[in-house]
């Protein structure tokens, strides 16, 4: 895309996965006119930390992405609490599927609507609970602690919108119907590493990542939760779930012995 100064003409999609640098001004551009000129499909996966050069342009269709990493206490995996994990989701083609499985999203910033044109359908696909909130100190090795200045929860860290174009002015002559125009869609998720190598394999990520694809080339058929391969049996464990595990170990498994050898006892009294 540098050297040709736009998009090639046969890509279904665009996917610009954790940029380590920003754009530059000719690589802005070409993705602007992908999309507003070719009603292009994009997919944008951040990365933490770093600059991409996209921020102003999703701005312009009221998607708003936080300079900040957000940590939840509340659900996430591991005891992590920069690894929030969701099993809930707003009602969308791309999570329509995923009602039975969860993904994670590690070191993850917020990506939520924002004032969008009239000419733009957003959903904010996934939020965190309550309990969170958007850490800006981002300093290496510093202490992750809610500060006055960091937003509350519940956050949004996905969004998907559908660009359409301005309707006719108030008062207009109204127009007969014609073919559906086509439409740009965008999905813009605030972590990259989710579909990346061994992260892609846990939970739902990798199905997150490939119904993002689906439902952007409008192949929604091919919405679905993929068969896991019978190979792979690891178990990824909530905080919650964790919790649940070593109390039942710690107490659950000798309260019982206690309980049985009382039992024993009683009735050999």
């Amino acid at each position: 895309m540098a050297s040709a100064g736009k998009v090639p003409n046969d890509a279904s999609a665009l996917v610009i996965a954790g940029p380590d640098k920003p754009l530059t001004q000719a690589e802005r551009q070409a993705v602007q006119e992908y999309l507003s000129q070719r009603h292009g499909k994009l997919l944008v996966m951040l990365a933490p930390r770093t600059n991409s050069g996209l921020e102003g342009l999703l701005q312009t269709y009221g998607i708003s992405v936080g300079d900040n990493i957000v940590v939840d206490p509340g659900r996430n995996i591991q005891n992590d609490i920069t690894v929030p994990a969701f099993n809930e989701f707003t009602f969308h083609p791309v999570t329509k599927a995923l009602e039975r499985t969860a993904i994670f999203l590690p070191l993850a910033r917020s990506v939520s609507l924002l004032n969008p044109p009239a000419t733009v359908q957003g959903t904010e696909l996934i939020k965190t609970t309550a309990e969170s909130w958007a850490e800006t100190n981002l300093e290496e090795n510093s202490l992750i602690q809610k500060d006055s200045g960091d937003l509350s929860g519940p956050l949004a860290m996905a969004v998907a919108a559908t660009l359409g174009e301005p309707g006719p002015p108030p008062g207009a002559s109204p127009v007969p119907a014609a073919e559906p125009k086509p439409q740009g869609r965008v999905l813009v998720v605030g972590n990259a590493m989710f579909a990346a190598n061994w992260f892609s394999r846990l939970l739902g990520n990798g199905d997150f990542f490939l119904n993002s694809i689906a439902w952007l080339t409008e192949a929604e058929d091919l919405i679905s939760i993929r068969a896991k391969p019978t190979t792979d049996r690891t178990m990824t464990l909530t905080g919650t779930q964790e919790k649940i595990v070593y109390s039942l170990s710690l107490y659950g498994m000798p309260g019982l012995m206690v309980l049985l050898g009382t039992l024993v006892w009683w009735r050999r009294r």
